[in-house]
């Protein structure tokens, strides 16, 4: 399996996840020393783990890093995007050049990578392809920029009208929409602030974040094939916040 931003939090959990499972792993970074460190962590479970340092809104780089991953790997059965950045810039101070960079790390990024792997998918005739997408799109987000809220409303759109396309050669794609994560994205939204925690608190039905681990599972249960006949769907995990 591939997994974008697996350098750390969200991305870094989903590939201990499947090492966990006996899968071998290739994790997508573009720190190389944080991109290290956790592979040689996931390695101590026993299986393969490389990394691979690529900009995934960089085209030429994703090629390259999908060819050295089926060069390596022999195939991917299993694409994670999870490469994100957040940005919680007010409206009316949202730059063209911010806007830019969340499109084309978040949405962008995804488009690429995908359609890099599923060439290879489709002449194998199978694939699980996941994308990692955030809860409040569904209310428009209150926390993050509008540029981020933006972006990971566009990955839900992205999964099912590529899941309608590549569902004809055995391709499952889907999307997991979390809430609020404990990781250091969730500590920039956050800050030191405890009123904004109160706030994140009070939005949902369980009181807490989710833990890096309670997404991962929910990631692993779309790309196993035990989900076989679930395509286009959003898998919501956020505590309740929600529910209608």
């Amino acid at each position: 399996m591939l997994v974008t931003g697996a350098s750390r939090g969200i991305g870094a959990e989903i590939a201990h996840e499947f090492a966990s499972r006996g899968g071998g792993v290739a994790l997508n970074g573009t720190n190389e020393s944080t991109l290290k460190e956790t592979t040689d962590r996931i390695r101590l479970v026993g299986v393969r783990a490389e990394s691979y340092v690529a900009d995934v809104s960089n085209k030429a780089q994703v090629v390259k890093m999908v060819d050295r991953v089926v060069r390596d790997f022999g195939q991917i059965d299993i694409l994670v995007n999870n490469a994100a950045v957040l940005e919680v810039t007010d409206f009316f101070d949202l730059g063209e050049e911010e806007w830019d960079r969340i499109m084309d790390v978040n949405l962008k990024g995804a488009f690429l990578v995908t359609q890099a792997v599923a060439k290879h998918m489709v002449e194998r005739r199978y694939g699980k392809i996941i994308m990692l997408s955030c809860a409040s799109v569904k209310s428009g987000g209150k926390t993050a920029s509008l540029a981020y809220y933006s972006s990971k409303a566009g990955m839900i759109v992205m999964a099912r009208s590529l899941a309608k396309y590549l569902g004809n050669y055995g391709i499952n794609v889907n999307t997991v929409a979390a809430s609020f994560v404990e990781t250091d994205m969730f500590k920039q939204l956050t800050g030191d602030n405890p009123e904004r925690l109160n706030y994140i608190s009070s939005l949902r039905v369980l009181k807490r974040p989710a833990t890096p681990d309670e997404v991962a599972h929910a990631v692993a249960f779309l790309a196993d094939d035990r989900s076989s006949y679930i395509l286009g769907e959003t898998l919501t995990v956020d505590g309740g916040l929600s529910m209608d």
